[in-house]
C-alpha cells in the first residue's frame, strides 16, 4: 500500500532542548539566501530507522521536523511486505515514541499526528506473477503514456528488463522486478529476498506538487486504503494493464495490420513502430510519430497500447480486499 513517506511536522526545540539533542557531531548547515538552517540529520544504524532533520528558519521563527521513513522496512524490517490498515495506525503511534526517543523529550511534547502533513509518498503494490514477471516487464517497457518520459532500465549484460519507469513534473510510474533489485542490496536477507521471488512491484511516487492539486495534505488523510487503492487503480488504468488483451507473438499482430485497410506507408510504419517496441522495449521516435501509431494502433486493435506476449498475461489490479 505504502513505502517511504516523507513527513512536515511543525515542531520547536527551546534553547535547552536544542544542546541537549545536538551535539559536536550534530553540527549545521545554514542557507544565508533562505534564512533557513538545517541541522545534520539524525540517522540510525539499524535497517528502517527513520531520517530526522530539524529545521529552523531565523527570519519567520519557523520550525519543522522533516521525517522521511519507509514504512514496512521501519515496522517489519523490510519493504518485501505490504502494510494494511492496522500497520498505519502501528506506524503512528510508534514513530511517536520513537521521535520522543531520538529527540530525548517526553511523548507529550511530540506534535499530535493530525498536525503532521505529507511532502512525498511512494504508494505501491505488490503483484505475484511467478515466473512471468519479464513478460510484464517487457510488455510495459512498449506502454507510452502522453506527457511521461520512459525509461526502461535492463539487466547488466541482459536484453532482461529490470525497471520501466513513466516520469513526469509531478509524479512517476514504476514497475520492477522486486527479486532482483533485492539481490543487488548488500542489506537485504536471504529470507526477504526469497520472499521477493516472483513478484512485480508497482510504484506511484506522488510529488509535493501533486499533493497540493490533490486538495489532501494531512497524513492521517492520506495514509488509508482508500486513498492509495484510488491512486493505484487509476494509474494501472493509465497504463492499460487493467484491461490487458494480448496478442499471440509479432507474427499475430504484424499479419492483422497487413490485413487492414492502412495505406501502405502506415502499414510499413506501423510495423516497424510495433517491432521496435517488441525488441528494443523504447522506441526512438518523436513524441508527434508515436501518437500517429498509437491512434492507428487503437484503429486497428481497440487499443492505443497493445500487448504482444507468447504467454497469456493476467491483467493488474487492485483487488476489492486493498480498497478496504
Amino acid at each position: 500500500m505504502f513505502d517511504t513517506v516523507w513527513l512536515s511536522i511543525p515542531f520547536k526545540l527551546t534553547d535547552s532542548e536544542m544542546k541537549r539533542v545536538f551535539t559536536k557531531t550534530n553540527s549545521t548547515k545554514p542557507n544565508v539566501d533562505s534564512g533557513t538552517t538545517y541541522f545534520l540529520p539524525l540517522v540510525g544504524k539499524a535497517e528502517g530507522d527513520p531520517h530526522l532533520t530539524y529545521v529552523h528558519n531565523d527570519e519567520t521563527g519557523r520550525s519543522y521536523l522533516k521525517v522521511q521513513v519507509s514504512i514496512p522496512k521501519f515496522l517489519r524490517g523490510s519493504n518485501v511486505y505490504e502494510i494494511n490498515e492496522q500497520d498505519i495506525r502501528n506506524f503512528f503511534i510508534l514513530l511517536r515514541k520513537v521521535l520522543s526517543k531520538k529527540l530525548k523529550l517526553p511523548l507529550n511534547r511530540i506534535p499530535r499526528i493530525e498536525d503532521w502533513t505529507v511532502t512525498k509518498l511512494d504508494v505501491c503494490k505488490n503483484f505475484h506473477t511467478g515466473n512471468q514477471v519479464q513478460q510484464y516487464l517487457r510488455v510495459l517497457a512498449s506502454v507510452y503514456i502522453p506527457k511521461y518520459q520512459t525509461h526502461p532500465i535492463h539487466a547488466k549484460g541482459s536484453a532482461d528488463v529490470e525497471t520501466i519507469y513513466w516520469e513526469a513534473s509531478r509524479r512517476r510510474l514504476k514497475f520492477y522486478d522486486k527479486e532482483a533489485e533485492m539481490l543487488k542490496s548488500k542489506k537485504s536477507k536471504k529470507k526477504h529476498r526469497r520472499q521477493a521471488k516472483g513478484i512485480l512491484r508497482f510504484e506511484v511516487t506522488l510529488l509535493r506538487t501533486e499533493l497540493r492539486r490533490l486538495g489532501i495534505r494531512k497524513a492521517e488523510d492520506i495514509l488509508t486504503s482508500r486513498f492509495a487503492s484510488k491512486i493505484l487503480q487509476k494509474e494501472l488504468a493509465k497504463l492499460g494493464v487493467t484491461n490487458l488483451r494480448p496478442i499471440s507473438g509479432l507474427t499475430a499482430a504484424i499479419n492483422k495490420i497487413n490485413r487492414s485497410n492502412l495505406s501502405k506507408q502506415q502499414k510499413a510504419s506501423l510495423i516497424a513502430f510495433i517491432s521496435e517496441q517488441y525488441f528494443c522495449g523504447k522506441g526512438s521516435r518523436s513524441a508527434r510519430t508515436i501518437q500517429r501509431n498509437r491512434r492507428l494502433l487503437k484503429q486497428i486493435f481497440g487499443s492505443s497500447n497493445i500487448v504482444i506476449s507468447e504467454v497469456s498475461l493476467p491483467p493488474l489490479e487492485v483487488s476489492k480486499n486493498d480498497q478496504q
